[in-house]
């Protein structure tokens, strides 16, 4: 990331056809990866939004935001 800092506004990548449908299995990256990467990105400067998608459509919104305030790394 440091190296692109000066370059990067947005990073986004998209498969628009699939064989398969995401479920979730766990949770995703565990508490130290998700303060990691915030981590880099507040050392490269970054101060803006961060949007995370989501593509299981069986756990609902409600849930995933349940969840995401749930965890210590996410201010409140």
């Amino acid at each position: 990331m440091k190296a692109f800092a000066d370059y990067t506004v947005s990073k986004e990548a998209k498969v628009k056809e699939r064989s398969c449908l995401f479920r979730t299995i766990g949770y995703g990256h565990n508490k130290s990866v998700w303060r990691e990467i915030f981590s880099e990105l507040k050392k490269c400067g970054y101060d803006g939004v961060i949007f995370i998608e989501h593509k299981d459509d069986l756990m609902t919104g409600r849930y995933f935001i349940y969840f995401l305030k749930s965890q210590p790394i996410f201010p409140r």
